[in-house]
């Protein structure tokens, strides 16, 4: 029986080209744009891909598997594996179309295919079972294809609010009127919002009072296409009341014309920001403080010349234009050597430099000597210079502070001078108190020798004769103890190398060994609290306090026992050794003389002395860098206070 199998065949092999132009003119007629474009653009190309389609459909048709050909090409439709051919080209109401124009055509050839009814109302009713077969195979294939689209919507949806909500950056999608539509977690977790605290409430809510106006205007140009891909640094406030500064845009989603909803993106630059403030800061103070050290260095009290590694004058400060005579714009760039440093010296100054350099010895660096130096007049004159080194951008500069010490050189000269001159008057009077004192001392003791002959073996001597011979010697006695103390005095010096430790303590004790038969005479008291150890020289000391106790047992009151006190107490570097008695003590405003060659305050009193033993304990003093001082009144004692450094420093 004939079927529709022989009929795909005849249109195959005799009406194929008449079927596919009909059917182009008739998908172009119904405005089918995938054939309709093709058309456009190279309609012969249309042609033959429909010729191309259309046979194989009717060798299926022939073969009697329409039907698997028909579920491969949809098949391959939906996995978008047609060439030229994809998914977003077609949709089902095309593509039912066209298989409805196609079946209209391939009916149109019927009639000369065959004239017998019956066949032909065969014929028909296959076809139309084949293009059934294949309406419900579009509808499946759409349906997974509108399937496959709602999923991939469903999960492009998912990924862009798992994106949006981990954002770093803070996202929120607004209403033209300012109501929050959307934020993501980064906007909630910054401001300090629950995000469900956050929906329906104001954009301006959150904005900073004194930038809700300018963010206003930005949104509303944003809303009237006024203003594009602007960025705005805003403040916004947090829940707590923190201030938040971000950086961003806004942009709008328009549809049909109308502004539906703006988008916005920003950044959290707060620290940034303070970061910025700190820098600028910072800056701000370094600047001033460079200028600070431009002013200083220039009008400095030193001059201040800083060099490079080759020599060359890099600064030049206004006291260094005093000292030298030479102007700033004089010296600038040119070599030191010729400028200042005297002829003697430059070898050596360059010498110094590339050693430094190569090696980094340095044998004047970070000292302060003591060297000439020319002003612009050639002078020498002599100058104190300090230099130091450090890199500025990775060369080495050398800064030199330098002061003109010619006239203090002068005087240190002078006095030098003079301290020699003086050393040596010093040296010619101590030889010269020495020789007279001995001379003296050799008369002298004949005096004292042969009145004491006299006075001891003539006993029948006339009493006024002896009277006046006792007058004689005790003067001689008198005048041998002066001189012994002039000696004492002269002998007296403080040389470094003969200060030792000395525990005052034991000075003390043998004081009061060498006066014991005084003390027992006189049935004195001494009291003393501990004395320290100090840098001293040790004979001087028991010279000085046995001057002391000598005075205050040899100046007691007639009916009162002598009772003296020694006391110590140690501040930072000094101690005060307080001497006190019950003497007889002496006028206060004798204070200072007590002090003084041959000053004795009781002249009157039948007392031997020489009115040298406190002017010895002063030289004492004073030569271990103390002081001594007196205090007292008449019949009420008297009071030494003596101080003295605990170490020397030389």
């Amino acid at each position: 029986m004939i079927s529709v199998a022989s009929y795909a065949h005849f249109i195959r092999t005799q009406q194929l080209d008449n079927v596919v132009n009909e059917q182009v003119d008739l998908y172009c007629a119904e405005n089918i744009l995938f054939i309709k474009n093709l058309c456009e653009t190279d309609k012969e190309k249309a042609k033959a891909y429909l010729k191309e389609r259309l046979d194989h459909f009717l060798q299926a048709l022939e073969n009697e598997k329409a039907a698997e050909y028909f579920e491969e090409r949809l098949q391959l439709f939906r996995n978008n594996a047609i060439p030229d051919v994809s998914v977003a080209m077609l949709n089902l109401e095309d593509v039912l179309l066209m298989a409805s124009l196609q079946k209209r055509v391939l009916l149109k050839y019927m009639t000369s295919f065959s004239s017998d009814v019956k066949i032909c109302s065969n014929i028909q009713l296959e076809l139309d079972a084949v293009y059934h077969h294949l309406q419900k195979l579009f509808f499946q294939v759409f349906k997974q294809i509108h399937d496959d689209r709602n999923t991939q919507v469903a999960e492009s949806e998912e990924r862009y609010r798992d994106l949006f909500d981990n954002a770093h950056d803070l996202i929120h999608i607004v209403k033209p009127d300012g109501s929050l539509i959307y934020v993501n977690k980064a906007w909630s977790n910054t401001l300090g919002y629950d995000v469900d605290e956050i929906k329906g409430m104001s954009i301006y809510s959150f904005i900073h009072p004194e930038d809700k106006q300018r963010f206003f205007d930005y949104r509303v140009a944003i809303l009237s296409k006024q203003l594009e891909d602007k960025e705005i640094v805003v403040r916004l406030k947090s829940k707590t009341g923190k201030e938040i500064v971000v950086e961003g845009f806004a942009s709008v989603f328009f549809k049909n014309g109308v502004a539906e909803y703006t988008r916005g993106i920003f950044r959290d630059i707060t620290n940034r920001v303070r970061n910025e403030s700190s820098l600028k800061q910072i800056n701000d103070q370094l600047l001033e403080r460079e200028e600070n050290l431009k002013q200083l260095i220039y009008y400095a009290p030193d001059a201040i010349i800083v060099i490079d590694a080759e020599s060359k004058i890099l600064l030049w400060n206004s006291k260094a234009q005093e000292i030298f005579g030479w102007g700033e714009s004089e010296v600038m760039g040119k070599n030191i050597s010729n400028i200042i440093i005297p002829q003697q010296y430059r070898d050596a100054h360059d010498a110094g430099m590339k050693r430094y350099l190569a090696t980094g010895e340095a044998h004047v660096l970070n000292k302060t000597i003591e060297i000439t130096a020319l002003n612009k007049e050639e002078k020498e004159f002599y100058i104190s210079l300090t230099i130091s080194n450090y890199k500025r951008g990775g060369e080495n500069v050398f800064i030199s502070f330098l002061r003109d010490i010619s006239e203090e050189k002068r005087n240190q000269l002078e006095l030098d001078r003079k301290k020699k001159e003086l050393d040596q008057s010093h040296k010619e009077l101590e030889q010269y108190g020495w020789l007279t004192s001995h001379d003296l001392r050799e008369p002298l003791r004949k005096i004292l020798t042969y009145s004491d002959m006299i006075l001891t073996r003539n006993e029948n001597l006339p009493v006024d004769v002896k009277t006046n011979l006792y007058k004689i010697h005790d003067a001689g006695k008198r005048m041998s103890s002066l001189i012994q103390s002039i000696l004492l005095y002269s002998s007296l010096t403080g040389e470094k190398d003969m200060f030792l430790k000395t525990d005052l303590n034991k000075i003390i004790e043998e004081v009061l060994v060498d006066l014991e038969l005084s003390i027992k005479e006189n049935h004195a008291t001494i009291e003393k609290s501990e004395l320290p150890v100090i840098d001293a020289i040790p004979f001087q000391m028991r010279q000085l306090f046995q001057n002391l106790l000598s005075n205050s047992i040899k100046y007691q009151k007639t009916d009162i026992v002598p009772v003296i006190s020694i006391n110590a107490v140690t501040r930072n570097n000094i101690v005060e050794i307080v001497l006190e008695d019950n003497g007889i003590g002496f006028n206060s405003q004798d204070n200072s003389k007590a002090f003084q060659l041959f000053q004795r305050l009781h002249a009157d009193r039948k007392t031997e002395g020489t009115g040298i033993g406190l002017a010895i304990c002063k030289k004492i003093v004073v030569g271990h860098g103390g002081t001594i001082t007196a205090q007292s009144e008449p019949n009420k004692g008297a009071r030494f206070i003596i101080q003295l450094p605990i170490q020397q420093v030389y």
